[in-house]
Formats: C-alpha cells, structure tokens, sequence
C-alpha cells in the first residue's frame, strides 16, 4: 500500500458518480437543482461546511504526514476523534459543501458513494496499519471509531501512540 492508502480508489469511484451528477445538475438545473432553499443559504452553508472541512482536512494531512515522516502512528488531533479523519473530512464535510454551492440535489448522494466505496476498500488499509503497528494499532482501533466521531473516546486517546 502507497502513502495515499485507499484515497486514490475511493476518490474515482466518487467521481465516478459525482462528475455525472454535476454535469446532470447543470444540465438539467429545473429538475435537479435544489431550488426550494434560497441559494444565499445554500452558499453560506456550503462556504462554512467547505471552511471547516478544508481545515479537518488539511490538520489531518499534516498530522498524517509527520506520522509517516517519523514512522509513528498519529491518534492526536482529528485522530483522536476518528481514525480516518482524512476521508471523513472530503466525504462528510466537503461533498456536502459542494453539493450545495452547485445547488446539486444529485450531488447529495455522493458521500453514500464515497462512504460504500471506503467500507469496501478499508479493510486492506486497516491491514496494513496493523501489520506495521500491531496491538498499539488494534488498541487504537478499538477505542477510536472509523468514520463517525463518538466524542467520548477524546479523553482516552488525546495521545500520540508510538
């Protein structure tokens, strides 16, 4: 496995679904577009989803990358909350900020995409972070959950394990 783990995989399937979807979008904005929410709203929703999922993001990526120049296994920061807090990022927080900055009804759909996409795939990265940090990796799975934040495991692993 590369450093992009199942990034890359999990990426073209979304886009697989998600340029289509936009391009429908476009094309036909009077049926697929949302257009019972002022797009105002649309647009300061979307610009502060996309705000805080950039920063989600690019915290996680920096955390992610001093890990791997370090050889250590990050579990602070966003990876104290969840243990794939990259992917949670771009599919639970960006995808809906563009979905609603393109007013794309459509586009809505593209995190259930990207999430069926990475429960598929994710077993071959979780394997691989197992075999290079063993029961600190299991512990860590353990404690803290995959996708969805449960904001009671903080306390436990706001800690870098090594």
């Amino acid at each position: 496995m590369n450093r992009w783990g199942i990034g890359l995989s999990v990426g073209f399937v979304t886009l697989s679904y998600g340029l289509p979807a936009a391009y429908l979008t476009l094309q036909f904005p009077g049926r697929l577009a949302i257009n019972r929410i002022p797009y105002e709203v649309q647009a300061i929703f979307g610009l502060l989803l996309g705000l805080l999922g950039a920063m989600t993001y690019a915290s996680s990526l920096h955390r992610l990358n001093e890990g791997l120049r370090r050889s250590v296994l990050v579990t602070t920061g966003p990876y104290a909350v969840v243990r794939h807090p990259v992917y949670a990022s771009w599919m639970f927080i960006l995808l809906p900020a563009t979905a609603l900055l393109l007013k794309s009804w459509l586009l809505l759909a593209a995190p259930a995409v990207a999430y069926a996409a990475f429960r598929i795939l994710v077993s071959k990265e979780e394997n691989t972070l197992e075999s290079m940090f063993g029961e600190t990796y299991r512990q860590y799975k353990r404690t803290v959950p995959g996708l969805f934040p449960a904001f009671r495991h903080l306390r436990i692993q706001n800690r870098e394990v090594e």
